[in-house]
């Protein structure tokens, strides 16, 4: 029989294996990222493809593509879009977007605007667990108009629940991801701190986040797709496919399921805003006959009151947004009772 002493020691013993085996586990060769590599993100592909210098540093240049149908990337299709540069000693990954932006923290008002040298963090594969940090997102510069910069916090990678089907449940993780050419790539669990977005994903060495390669936070934005990586490919190989479970959708390295494609829904609702930013009115335009007398605009802000209602009456309506506070607003369509389009505005003095 057993006593209390020797079964103390057996719980000591099994606790040291299991931080050994988690250390073993963890001292896997980091994995920077690659050159003439292939992302497919929804509807979207990025390539690194060639170099370049920017402040004296190397950087690989990011080019992407977007196709309304599932297609090869075409690097003489696409366009560039950021430089993305590894520091393999610290295990980061920095870049820098290709045209002078607003960034915002957190969600809130604006910090500055960048220019096409400034640097951003855009991962740390070094975070141990319960570290947090700021970290910047590219891919939702299209949606937000910013580089949006979140806290993040690396949390255990035990369990994460996932949705299929509308259900919930709880899929079994590990700290490792085993490719295609049966390499191993070490995969972290990362919590956004958002005040208003609060959202988890996960970080693979040398491919990015399970978000797409450059969302590095989320890139919510009302009734918009969400945005998920599909397919990672190495000169031409598929290294990596995301396993279906672990979102609702039957993706393929090609998948508009998440919500229909933004370009889509811009055809579908046919909205034009101007300014943006605005100070005083704001006119929004539409060429989609069906929408006139059948809708109504709602400005709301980032907590989801509303501001403004209006009916959109007429091919063009002008909205006196000068008493607002200075801030994101978010300008839904409404038919039917149902949003059918949402767009992202800024109100400045």
């Amino acid at each position: 029989m057993k006593t209390k002493k020797s079964i103390f020691k057996q719980c000591v013993s099994l606790g040291i294996l299991y931080i050994l085996i988690c250390n073993m586990s963890y001292s896997q060769e980091y994995t920077p990222f690659k050159s003439n590599c292939v992302w497919s993100v929804n509807t979207f592909k990025y390539m690194t493809y060639g170099d370049t210098i920017i402040n004296n540093k190397t950087y690989l240049k990011v080019y992407r593509q977007m196709e309304t149908s599932p297609f090869e990337f075409d690097v003489s299709k696409a366009n560039y879009f950021c430089a993305i540069r590894n520091d393999t000693a610290t295990k980061r990954v920095y870049g820098i977007y290709r045209d002078p932006v607003w960034v915002c923290y957190n969600g809130h008002n604006q910090l500055f605007k960048s220019t096409d040298t400034t640097e951003f963090l855009l991962y740390d594969f070094a975070l141990k667990l319960g570290d947090t940090i700021s970290v910047a997102s590219f891919e939702c510069v299209d949606r937000t108009l910013e580089i949006e910069i979140n806290k993040i916090t690396r949390v255990p990678s035990i369990t994460i629940a996932v949705a299929s089907n509308n259900n919930f449940y709880i899929s079994d993780v590990d700290s490792i991801i085993h490719m295609n050419d049966s390499t191993e790539r070490k995969r972290i669990l990362i919590k956004g701190n958002n005040d208003m977005f609060l959202t988890s994903q996960f970080w693979i060495e040398g491919i990015g986040s399970s978000m797409g390669m450059l969302s590095t936070t989320d890139c919510y934005v009302w009734d918009m797709p969400h945005l998920h990586f599909l397919c990672y490919q190495e000169d031409s190989f598929l290294m990596y496919q995301t396993p279906v479970k672990e979102f609702d959708s039957n993706a393929d390295c090609y998948d508009v399921s998440f919500g229909g494609s933004i370009a889509e829904k811009k055809l579908e609702t046919a909205i034009t805003i101007y300014p943006n930013p605005a100070s005083n009115n704001l006119t929004l335009s539409t060429k989609n006959m069906a929408l006139i007398n059948h809708s109504i605009i709602s400005i709301c802000n980032l907590l989801g009151q509303e501001v403004r209602r209006v009916p959109l009456n007429q091919p063009q309506i002008t909205i006196d947004v000068s008493t607002l506070y200075n801030g994101f607003y978010i300008i839904h369509t409404i038919k039917e009772n149902k949003k059918i389009n949402s767009q992202k505005i800024i109100k400045i003095n």
